[in-house]
């Protein structure tokens, strides 16, 4: 079935009218059910719920981190924590109007969550209290102004270093590949990519870097890939 895009706007607006009116009959303990009862209710899938309750490959494509060190900390990402019986805690985030010391809140934002009681509840967020993040952009659109999807991004449109995650980074890894061949194409700015990185510039003469750019320096090291040279 062909997925159609929803606007996480219009999601978050879904979950502040049920955090408002908290009907009685609503009974969650993961808040991700009710992102899933949305996108039914407004299309003809039955369910987008993952097996195995993957969400994060599922619903994120390459849109997730098991770090919170790149969450791009925007309305609409998912965020997570990882419990001791090895199950995950999630929150989406949102901005409830709510500002608290900055010590104390990420972004100005907070994130709802399924209440132990069974409704929604409310929160202030701070990263570093989370374990990972999730941008469900398989089912949700977000503004570009706040979260570009991994998959957009051309090679050269902007800088890469560690953690960085997207299509670009693929391009430079399938380079990369061609004289490192333990480098692992899958979209992830990783340590293995970065000493891969690293080795190329050396063999080009060029000071070791941690960040890649397209520039004269970049053109030199695809050029030198590209023409089947290794070291």
């Amino acid at each position: 079935m062909k997925i159609r895009q929803a606007p996480v706007a219009d999601l978050l607006k879904y979950l502040t009218e049920l955090y408002n009116s908290r009907p009685k009959e609503l009974r969650i303990k993961n808040i991700l059910t009710l992102v899933n009862r949305y996108y039914v209710s407004i299309t003809n899938h039955k369910s987008i719920m993952p097996i195995a309750n993957d969400f994060l490959n599922d619903w994120c494509d390459l849109n997730w981190s098991d770090s919170m060190k790149n969450c791009p900390n925007v309305p609409g990402i998912i965020v997570y924590k990882n419990k001791p019986d090895g199950s995950r805690f999630y929150g989406i985030l949102y901005h409830s109007g709510y500002i608290g010391p900055q010590e104390l809140q990420t972004n100005y934002l907070s994130y709802y969550h399924a209440h132990q009681e069974g409704h929604i509840g409310s929160h202030t967020y701070l990263a570093g209290d989370w374990d990972g993040w999730g941008a469900p952009v398989r089912y949700f659109k977000f503004d570009p102004e706040n979260y570009v999807e991994s998959g957009a991004w051309n090679l050269g449109e902007r800088p890469l270093s560690l953690g960085c995650l997207g299509h670009d980074v693929r391009m430079l890894q399938t380079f990369l590949q061609k004289a490192h061949p333990n480098v692992i194409i899958n979209g992830r700015f990783d340590e293995n990519t970065l000493k891969a990185l690293n080795e190329t510039q050396s063999w080009c003469n060029l000071s070791q870097k941690n960040t890649f750019e397209l520039n004269n320096e970049g053109q030199k090291i695809v050029e030198f890939l590209t023409n089947g040279n290794k070291h």
